[in-house]
């Protein structure tokens, strides 16, 4: 099928499941599916085994999270170059989600397949070649109840449906985590009061052969918020999980993956991998090594408290390594990485007087200065709305970065480098950065 039949067909399946809500009144609507305009032969011998099925008594059922949440979607499991459509329903009776394979064969569409399941929902689907044969493996949650969901792990050779591996879950992710190629399906479970709460890494073989190697949580983890995979600081694949407890605070763990083994890493630093809120664990620095983000007060200019970050990497033995320490200011969509000579005599304020300049002002502190002995040296600000270009042009102002809604500019208000620390136009444009906000990278 060329690239343009298939922009054709998924735009078709989209309007289709745009008019077909989770809900029989789809099946009160299929005419209208007929006017939407250039269907191509593809998508009218699809919709026609799709209408087979709904007039049956089935209803559509989308996957309700992950990446993958279509109630049609087009994938190409087996490699060969055409796509497959893998279509989500419920029917009531037995095993009653439904996941129909339908294979391209000369613009028709036959069931190659059906993929049956237990629950109340298809909660999730993940597609990944794990074995790098080019055929992918499907990983599909299922729903159980309110609190239980369950996994189940096809291969789909042949285009037909083995189960080679289950297990319940809290949440899914997977990659390829040790850079060898093929991808790993990682799967979490949360501690509840009768069993621990685990991180369990599936991979496959070749010869396909699946391997499991599991490690524990912390047995105070409440809820998972980031899922990370990289290096550690000594070049071993590793998963950096952030995971909020049940007193609220945040916390991350560190586990090494080498020779299919999932090891947890243990903390040398003296307290918690990391404390802090809103932020996740990231390659920072983009230099392949995960860091954890640790937060740190700084001195106070008024009863408004203000934190930085101090990034560390960790290595296999669990020692950790100080990379930089950054300003994050997530409210306005920017951060900044500061010289390590500002540490402990430097504070911010805010400053939002003017309309549509959202602005942090950075001063230096002597060291056993009073709490009102301040000296201002940078401002940057978030520029909006009307005028913003002609604002960030004003004089002492330079540009830092822009998109379609902000400029951000900055204006140094002492000599550079005063104080003894450093800092100048081109320190600032430098280490200058915007956030860019993820929702939990991998996990489904």
């Amino acid at each position: 099928m060329s690239d343009i039949k298939i922009r054709r067909l998924l735009f078709a399946l989209t309007a289709l499941t745009l008019l077909s809500p989770l809900s029989s009144c789809f099946r009160s609507n299929t005419d209208t599916l007929y006017s939407l305009p250039e269907a191509s032969d593809e998508y009218a011998n699809l919709q026609a085994k799709l209408n087979e099925i709904i007039n049956a008594g089935a209803e559509y059922l989308p996957p309700a999270s992950g990446p993958n949440r279509q109630s049609v979607q087009l994938k190409d499991l087996d490699g060969d170059g055409v796509y497959e459509a893998i279509a989500f329903f419920y029917s009531p009776g037995d095993k009653p989600l439904k996941i129909y394979i339908f294979k391209n064969v000369q613009d028709d569409y036959v069931i190659a397949d059906v993929i049956e399941g237990n629950g109340t929902a298809i909660d999730s689907i993940r597609y990944i070649d794990m074995d790098g044969d080019g055929v992918l493996e499907l990983a599909v949650g299922y729903k159980i109840s309110a609190s239980l969901k369950h996994m189940a792990l096809y291969s789909m050779k042949g285009l037909q449906h083995i189960q080679i591996a289950e297990a319940d879950y809290s949440a899914l992710a997977s990659g390829d985590i040790a850079a060898s190629g093929d991808a790993e399906l990682i799967v979490m479970s949360l501690p509840t009061a009768d069993t621990p709460g685990q991180i369990q890494v599936i991979s496959m073989k070749s010869d396909g052969e699946v391997v499991k190697s599991s490690a524990g949580l912390p047995a105070d983890v409440a809820s998972i918020t980031n899922l990370v995979t990289g290096k550690l600081a000594d070049n071993i694949p590793g998963i950096f999980l952030d995971s909020k407890g049940t007193d609220g605070s945040v916390t991350t763990s560190v586990f090494s993956y080498s020779g299919d083994t999932l090891k947890s890493v243990p903390s040398n630093a003296g307290d918690a991998l990391s404390v802090r809120s809103g932020m996740a664990s990231s390659d920072i620095n983009k230099d392949g090594v995960i860091e954890v983000p640790y937060q740190r007060a700084l001195l106070q200019q008024s009863s408004t408290m203000y934190y930085v970050i101090d990034w560390y990497s960790f290595d296999s033995a669990g020692n950790r390594h100080f990379v930089f320490t950054t300003y994050h200011n997530d409210s306005d969509g920017w951060y900044l990485i500061l010289p390590d000579d500002w540490r402990d005599c430097v504070s911010v304020r805010r400053e939002d007087a003017v309309s549509g300049e959202r602005t942090i002002i950075f001063s230096y502190i002597p060291p056993g200065g009073a709490d009102t002995a301040h000296y201002d040296f940078l401002k940057i600000y978030a520029l909006s709305g009307a005028g913003r270009d002609e604002r960030a042009k004003l004089p002492g102002r330079f540009l830092l970065s822009s998109d379609s809604d902000t400029i951000y500019a900055a204006e140094l208000l002492a000599p550079a480098n005063s104080y003894g620390i450093t800092f100048s136009q081109q320190y600032v444009q430098t280490n200058f950065g915007i956030v860019y906000t993820a929702w939990m990278p991998g996990v489904m």
